[in-house]
């Protein structure tokens, strides 16, 4: 079935072969203020919750306890909308015990300066023990009911599990005083959705910064600490991210990941003794990242053989670090003359142009294509570490040019067409800001060449489309709801979308270009009813005609519709940094006639009813990267599947690397392709070359 997808020196050891038929940049040494605020107005929005002096018992003073207040501003949320947003006043606001965040609820700063949360010196409770935190991501409270086995629980709260999602902390900073060495700033044990972005964790003679983790964390300083982050898996198993984040002065090590499926880019790490430990297994990617001042070795591996243990570095620079990389633990068949365990500095200054370690695998257009299990490393000295490449999102303008598209009078009311009332906002300002509410939209918007709709939780924030609602109901005359200007900048954040059950529906058509961004997004809506599965809407996001840009924590599982993520006729690059498409009835994601794009932490699941869903077709394209690529297919599912990823006339797509799991009956194949025939059947590896350029 088709559908319409310096020098180095190089080192290999460890291989077994068998051959099988079938923005600007900134410096390194910049400083970096971490009281800068990202919101330095206030947020006007009729339905959330603020933490200030009318409504509740705060000082925001340093001195009284604040914590039974903003557990009170939380669980108002919680008993008004059950799930919302706490905006948080500039101020310092001291913790006395621990704050239970529920799921989606979101926590968000604002003022000139950023918000503090602090645990003051000596606070009682916080000397011995496990399970210290300032903030817990939970569920919900202890009366709830829960759906994953294990789940820790108390009569208080239930820990946060599979289904906790759209939680988050925004431009909060934490500081842990004196005399708490068993204390940990968060526990941060998620799924789909959820962030904790732009807060320094000044951890101190603490423990540690975030204890287990789910989703993502970006821009993050994390100082002090015995480690800044200690994860195991998320509640999901889906992969962490780390985004431009920084790490410093730890004790043990700055970042212990174990299970957690972990991406880390663009990254710093400084003043260590180690920077990234595995203590057991891991599916690890780093890419773009700087490690400094590394006492013992940038990477430590307590593993070696497991099939569980990929290892992928891409552009990885190091300044007095005696190793990149150093492996423990048995060789499984091997003496220990024959394998190489560390991996040792050539020079003070040296850069890791590429590492790889666990199961290759490339296909070439022959009969015949290699299998090795290896440890391939280009490494080589540098003059200097030279400039860091910074984040590569788009800015937004200052706070003080958006407009409210309540104060224009969008009711948000889930009734109220406010297709004119933005319309004629886009046609007025650049930066809209949309607060929490269902806005009826009823035909198709077009954004101008610097149009930005930005809201502050997707799953509150949304734009609804009505069933059946004329011009969108006719699957042969498709329109788009959305539709981004052509080459230009545009941005959307925060928002969500349920599209209804309309089957000519695309909900965004997506031509900006490559400083454009979609983030922060939910496209949800119907879930698991069979009459309309896979018809009920065409595409749910088209980028295409040179669209480009960033795509980041992104959830798409409105299973009406037919085609979830469609990528077609772009050259220009493009960056997906954590997105889940989920549960569709043919086909997860379609790649046409694309080139120069890179997919991290893509996630594909089925479930029930998605027998033949195919995860991803890939025709007539190039020079595609995915990272970290999980495919899943549940208990739910009882037909086999021949592939996970079925290409046609597509090369240079590497896979770094894969996990291919399911209940009864996961893919059969990670990838097919038609033209050649070539099958790839592991379920699990650390880097797949499919179609590579032979040219050179």
């Amino acid at each position: 079935m088709e559908y319409n997808k310096q020098h180095t020196k190089e080192t290999i050891s460890c291989t077994i072969i068998a051959f099988i038929a079938m923005s600007p940049l900134l410096s390194l040494s910049a400083g970096q203020d971490h009281t800068h605020s990202i919101y330095t107005e206030k947020f006007n929005d009729s339905n959330a919750v603020y933490l200030n002096q009318e409504q509740f018992d705060v000082t925001a003073d340093g001195m009284g306890d604040d914590a039974p207040a903003l557990q009170a501003a939380i669980d108002h949320v919680l008993k008004q909308s059950r799930n919302g947003i706490v905006f948080i006043p500039e101020g310092t606001y001291r913790l006395g015990n621990t704050i239970r965040l529920w799921s989606g609820i979101r926590l968000i700063g604002y003022g000139a300066n950023r918000p503090t949360f602090t645990l003051g010196d000596n606070t009682p409770g916080f000397q011995e023990g496990e399970n210290k935190y300032m903030v817990h991501f939970c569920q919900g409270p202890g009366d709830i009911e829960v759906s994953q086995p294990g789940t820790w629980r108390t009569s208080e709260f239930v820990d946060g599990t599979w289904s906790t999602f759209y939680s988050g902390i925004n431009n909060i900073n934490f500081k842990i005083g004196e005399g708490n060495p068993a204390a940990i700033a968060v526990r941060y044990h998620i799924a789909q959705g959820c962030m904790l972005q732009n807060i320094h964790f000044n951890v101190g003679s603490g423990r540690g910064g975030v204890e287990d983790m789910g989703n993502m964390i970006e821009n993050c300083t994390f100082s002090g600490g015995e480690w800044g982050i200690n994860t195991k898996s998320s509640p999901p198993d889906w992969q962490c991210m780390l985004l431009d984040c920084k790490f410093e002065d730890q004790r043990q090590a700055s970042l212990i990941t174990n299970g957690a499926r972990m991406l880390v880019i663009r990254g710093r790490f400084t003043n260590s003794p180690v920077g990234i430990l595995v203590p057991g297994q891991e599916k690890l990617y780093v890419k773009d990242t700087v490690f400094k001042n590394i006492k013992t070795s940038a990477l430590v591996f307590r593993n070696f053989v497991s099939p569980e243990l990929q290892v992928n570095l891409d552009n990885v620079k190091l300044s007095n670090v005696p190793f990149s990389s150093k492996f423990s633990g048995r060789t499984q068949g091997w003496s220990k003359n024959e394998v190489k365990f560390s991996y040792e500095a050539e020079a003070p200054i040296y850069a890791v142009e590429s590492f790889s370690h666990g199961l290759h695998v490339e296909v070439p257009s022959s009969e015949q294509f290699p299998v090795e299990f290896a440890t391939k490393i280009k490494q080589s000295p540098i003059d200097s570490l030279g400039e860091f490449t910074p984040d590569d999102m788009g800015k937004l303008p200052p706070q003080t040019s958006w407009v409210n598209i309540a104060d224009l009078g969008a009711k948000g009311d889930g009734e109220t067409d406010c297709t004119a009332i933005f319309e004629n906002a886009i046609l007025k300002y650049d930066t809209i800001y949309v607060p929490m509410g269902k806005y009826v939209i009823s035909r198709t918007i077009t954004l101008r060449d610097r149009t930005m709709l930005v809201g502050l939780h997707p799953s509150r924030t949304v734009l609804i489309v009505k069933d059946d609602t004329p011009g969108f109901t006719d699957p042969e005359n498709r329109k788009p709801l959305l539709v981004s200007s052509k080459g230009k900048t545009n941005g959307i954040s925060g928002i969500g979308f349920n599209l209804g059950h309309n089957p000519g529906i695309i909900g965004i058509k997506w031509m900006a270009g490559r400083h454009s961004f979609i983030e922060d997004g939910h496209f949800f809506g119907d879930h698991g009813h069979t009459d309309s599965f896979g018809k009920g809407q065409s595409c749910t996001l088209w980028i295409t005609e040179g669209g480009a840009g960033i795509f980041k924590n992104i959830w798409i599982h409105d299973t009406r519709t037919r085609l979830p993520l469609y990528i077609s006729d772009t050259k220009s690059p493009g960056k997906i940094y954590q997105i889940s498409v989920e549960h569709h009835k043919e086909l997860e994601v379609k790649i046409d006639n694309v080139e120069n794009w890179s997919f991290y932490a893509l996630q594909l699941e089925e479930d029930r009813g998605c027998e033949e869903t195919l995860g991803m077709y890939i025709k007539d394209s190039r020079n595609l990267l995915f990272a970290n690529f999980i495919s899943h297919r549940t208990t739910g599912v009882w037909k086999p599947c021949h592939t996970a990823i079925q290409i046609r006339n597509s090369h240079e797509i590497s896979i770094c690397g894969n996990e291919m799991r399911g209940g009864v009956f996961p893919f059969e194949n990670a990838v097919y392709d038609e033209i050649t025939g070539n099958t790839v059947p592991y379920r699990i590896f650390a880097k797949l070359t499919m179609n590579p350029n032979t040219s050179d």
